[in-house]
């Protein structure tokens, strides 16, 4: 155990492109003397830049192709389940402290449930089921034990005032438990993240006003997390991915369609994991909303006339209708005249709007496959060829890169069954890529998501100051672990800059044991942590 002590503050989707208004009004003073004092930079993100690959990244030191986690579902079962910290195929850096004699506490983390024993506390974020146990000072204990009120997830609200309180008082739960577990034990090393900085904008991203209520909030956190801490502690801030406004959507299951690789079924389960694209605001437990009952009436009535949806929608797509009449229909009428992906007879599909791949169906490695094995590698090749080619109307490229895998990462990845054969990186990351299937396959969109660029500042004495540096998402748990005077363990693919490496002698962290989960399924309200996704974007 050393006499060290480092705090990281993860601020979800905060990117300069965001951050850098705020702090020149005068919203976020404490970020402001963070950057006055540390060095600071973009911190390069994951592909793809979704919460549950990023922030395994960040806590690992890792990239997707060494912990196991690509998105939001692990596909290695019989049926797709969220992905959860037994995905994860290497230690989180707080496993190496706890061996090292050092007392962790992590606070709203995403992809960090179910629990297991150590020293020090955990309380799972984002991706746990909401009432997930919580580790408090080495022992399990309900989330209640917390706050009556402690919440994972946000509250259904009525009106914008409410949204934007409910988003506020997340934020100060998050810093009230953090300030509890440090008067509850000693401790050494603390992480408190901050998701509504990124749910803010998928929700409310142009109210310019609700932002920035938000990041306030925010920084009132970040205040009294620096009060737990004395000048002599080392203080890091990150964010998992950069965040901006979409110009365009491309629907990349359509595209397949037209290919002739990829079948739909109409009649069919489009997702077994979402089958909506936001919860209706009109709707209770156990009865059906005003949505639902209008969706089960209009598709009723079109099938007695023989119409489907599917044939609805691209009839009036021909005759320039479409668009005009999709602006009157509710998200989950538009979704429902959407085809289904027929995925036993399809070559290849895009799995989901976070997925930023391919998947291929391969005879012999995937369940119901169809392309034989002798000629993957040339599939793969020609999709390849084909996205790169892929031009917008006006002929903008869609992609800014589109590679292979198998060249790249190689064939044999952890959880290989969730891994995507063709990866690809939205031209300007301006592009939505929807697993979709309806028409048309271009289409503008006004959505906020994700950018490869986050934020990192750090200070603290053992961080040498430095000029502006960028840092990679896998830079940060060896950042950490040099900060408590530890080379990065041998697993890590990150490595902290030269530039604010430290010089001092370095040893190697000892090895975490095994450990059990004790408690939380993987499945356990699975339901609601989707609804969260999909009123997001994350699922459609």
């Amino acid at each position: 155990m050393t006499d060290n002590t480092v705090l990281c503050i993860g601020l979800d989707a905060a990117c300069f492109e965001q951050i850098t208004p705020l702090v020149e009004q005068g919203d976020m003073p404490n970020l402001e003397r963070l950057l006055d004092q540390g060095v600071s930079g973009p911190l390069v993100t994951t592909t793809p830049p979704w919460t549950p690959s990023a922030w395994p990244s960040i806590t690992t030191g890792t990239t997707p192709w060494t912990h196991g986690i690509y998105d939001f579902y692990d596909h290695t079962g019989e049926q797709p389940q969220l992905v959860s910290a037994r995905d994860l195929h290497v230690p989180y850096l707080w496993d190496y402290l706890d061996a090292a004699g050092e007392t962790p506490i992590v606070v709203n983390v995403p992809v960090t449930h179910p629990i297991y024993r150590m020293s020090g506390s955990v309380v799972p974020g984002y991706l746990a089921p909401e009432g997930s146990d919580v580790l408090i000072d080495g022992e399990p204990s309900p989330q209640s034990t917390l706050a009556e009120d402690y919440r994972i997830y946000a509250r259904k609200t009525d009106t914008r005032e409410e949204t934007i309180a409910e988003n506020e008082r997340l934020v100060e739960s998050r810093v009230t438990v953090a300030e509890t577990l440090a008067d509850r034990h000693d401790w050494s090393f603390m992480m408190v993240q901050f998701q509504r900085t990124d749910a803010i904008f998928h929700t409310m991203g142009h109210d310019s006003d609700a932002v920035r209520r938000v990041y306030r909030a925010v920084d009132r956190a970040i205040g009294r997390l620096l009060a737990l801490v004395d000048d002599d502690a080392t203080v890091i801030v990150v964010s998992d991915h950069g965040i901006h406004e979409y110009e365009r959507t491309f629907r990349c299951n359509t595209w397949l369609r037209d290919r002739g690789q990829l079948q739909t079924a109409a009649e069919s389960e489009r997702h077994s994991w979402g089958e909506t694209t936001k919860p209706t605001a009109d709707g209770t437990d156990g009865a059906p909303s005003t949505v639902d009952r209008l969706l089960g009436a209009s598709l009723t009535a079109l099938r007695r006339v023989g119409l489907t949806p599917q044939r609805a929608d691209k009839a009036l797509s021909v005759v320039g209708l479409a668009e005009p009449i999709r602006r009157l229909l509710p998200d989950e009428l538009i979704l429902n005249a959407a085809d289904h992906v027929d995925w036993s007879a399809s070559e290849a599909y895009c799995r989901s709007v976070s997925s930023l791949g391919i998947r291929c169906n391969v005879d012999g490695r995937d369940p119901d496959g169809v392309i034989p094995a002798e000629q993957f590698e040339e599939v793969r090749e020609e999709l390849i060829s084909a996205l790169r080619a892929v031009r917008a109307p006006d002929g903008e490229p869609v992609f800014e890169t589109v590679y292979d895998r198998h060249d790249r990462h190689g064939s044999d990845v952890p959880n290989e069954r969730s891994a995507p054969d063709i990866v690809f990186r939205p031209n300007r990351m301006a592009w939505k890529v929807t697993d979709v299937v309806r028409e048309p396959v271009f289409e503008e969109t006004d959505e906020f998501s994700h950018t490869y660029e986050g934020l990192f500042v750090a200070t603290g004495p053992s961080i040498d100051p430095a000029d502006d540096v960028e840092l990679d998402a896998t830079a940060v748990a060896p950042l950490v672990l040099q900060s408590f005077g530890y080379r990065p363990a041998p697993v890590m693919d990150g490595t902290v800059p030269p530039k604010i490496r430290n010089a001092t002698a370095l040893t190697q962290v000892p090895e975490p044991g095994e450990h059990s989960y004790l408690s939380g399924a993987v499945g356990d309200d699975a339901g609601t942590v989707t609804d969260r996704l999909e009123q997001l974007g994350y699922l459609e």
